[in-house]
């Protein structure tokens, strides 16, 4: 194996350009890999972008974005990537992940003291915290519909999918426009809400409809209608081989018209369509508490995946320990509070917990 060089370069429209060719090679790159999802969080959240990249003779090998975040209350953390539901690093070979692990780490231009929280995909290091954060699932597209349909579980969504589909009252709605991202990000407040979650800002969604949606042209918005009343809804982003189904809310009282089922089976017809391979629906939480979610998304055919946390730097477990009561507190609170406040604690404290 030929020696490798870690580099951490500083975030330019070159490197960004350097990452989005060579995310093009791998059949595992989504939208957490691209560029525009990478300044949208800098935008949104603030912070400095780095690429942590190796090379071998002068060849890139090895990628991961990296945003670090300052923060006098919170502390300083160092991530790939925040509020991303996964970024594993794209690596040419498993050696690889080792030295771009050990660059990150004795890097000397990120903050420090600082929390280092990377999405998994390292080869472990001794004394280096790795823990499981949750389960990402996979569904393999294709341009024949019908064998991606025939995957999925007969009760519980085949038959949900035409039950939808025969009724006329629905209608799906596929948007583009700043309207359709505001009538979304209402059902996303409520969506979250009943959920006892707090709601990502409102300028981010501001921002992932300008830079994403309307500008990169990565992706879309769904809206489902029974009777002209919005019942799920829906941010599906583009990039690479993949569908990503971003966001999602619905409206519980719908529920029995399964206008989900109609919206996942529309966005993966049309992803189908545009020749993606991968319908990606996200990270799911450890826990009893979401195992529901879990066996719905193992019903359409998914692949899961258990994915990994790597923790390192300032107090770990102490960090994680006070970020886990303070989603705690944050669950039990939000569901009893008003609209406005639970709008207002998005605003407030998304961004940290």
């Amino acid at each position: 194996m030929m020696d490798a060089e870690f580099d951490l370069l500083p975030w330019t429209s070159a490197v960004a350009e350097k990452l989005n060719r060579f995310a093009a090679g791998f059949p595992e790159a989504s939208i957490y890999h691209h560029p525009v999802w990478s300044e949208l969080l800098r935008a949104v959240y603030g912070g400095r972008l780095f690429l942590a990249t190796v090379w071998r003779q002068r060849a890139l090998s090895a990628v991961a974005p990296i945003l670090e975040l300052r923060n006098p209350v919170f502390g300083n953390r160092v991530v790939s990537l925040p509020f991303s539901d996964h970024c594993l690093p794209l690596c040419l070979s498993r050696q690889d992940s080792t030295v771009l692990l050990k660059g990150i780490l004795n890097s000397r231009e990120l903050a420090t003291p600082a929390l280092l929280e990377l999405r998994g995909g390292y080869q472990a290091l001794p004394g280096i915290a790795c823990v499981p954060s949750g389960y990402l699932h996979r569904t393999s597209l294709s341009a024949d519909e019908a064998k991606v349909f025939a995957r999925f579980d007969k009760q519980s969504v085949q038959r949900r999918i035409q039950k939808a589909q025969a009724n006329r009252k629905l209608r799906v709605e596929y948007r583009t426009d700043a309207a359709a991202m505001r009538e979304y990000y209402r059902l996303h407040i409520e969506t979250r809400q009943r959920l006892g979650t707090v709601p990502a800002p409102r300028r981010y969604f501001e921002q992932l409809h300008t830079r994403l949606i309307e500008g990169a042209r990565t992706g879309f918005i769904e809206l489902v209608y029974y009777r002209g009343r919005l019942a799920a809804g829906s941010v599906l982003l583009t990039a690479y081989r993949t569908m990503s189904y971003k966001h999602s809310g619905s409206d519980k009282d719908l529920w029995k018209y399964h206008p989900n089922h109609l919206m996942l089976w529309n966005a993966m017809q049309t992803g189908c369509s545009m020749g993606l391979e991968t319908f990606d629906f996200g990270r799911t939480g450890m826990g009893s508490i979401n195992e529901g979610l879990r066996k719905f998304k193992m019903g359409w055919g998914s692949e899961e995946i258990q994915l990994q946390q790597i923790y390192a730097g300032t107090d770990p477990c102490l960090r994680a320990w006070t970020r886990r009561i303070l989603r705690k507190a944050v669950f039990w609170l939000v569901p009893r509070t008003p609209r406005l406040v639970t709008q207002a604690a998005g605003e407030l404290f998304y961004g940290h917990i």
